[in-house]
């Protein structure tokens, strides 16, 4: 794997049109739909990514902060 979707994703309104009646999707599904079709960019960066949704990251993240210049 040489890419990973880390964070955000944010789309616009219509990509999802209004569909009486549909029930929940898979929105990696919706993510293909739009490759597929041209309508769907990224953004790589080459910065270290911090996750902080558990108490190893937070804590990796604190240190990182703590060492950044103020």
């Amino acid at each position: 794997m040489l890419h990973i979707d880390y964070g955000l994703t944010y789309f616009r309104k219509d990509a999802f049109p209004p569909a009486p009646g549909q029930r929940a999707f898979d929105l990696s599904d919706k993510c293909h739909e739009l490759s597929l079709s041209g309508n769907l960019g990224g953004f790589e960066v080459f910065e270290r990514f911090y996750e902080i949704g558990s108490v190893m990251g937070i804590e990796e993240f604190s240190q990182y902060l703590r060492k950044v210049p103020k």
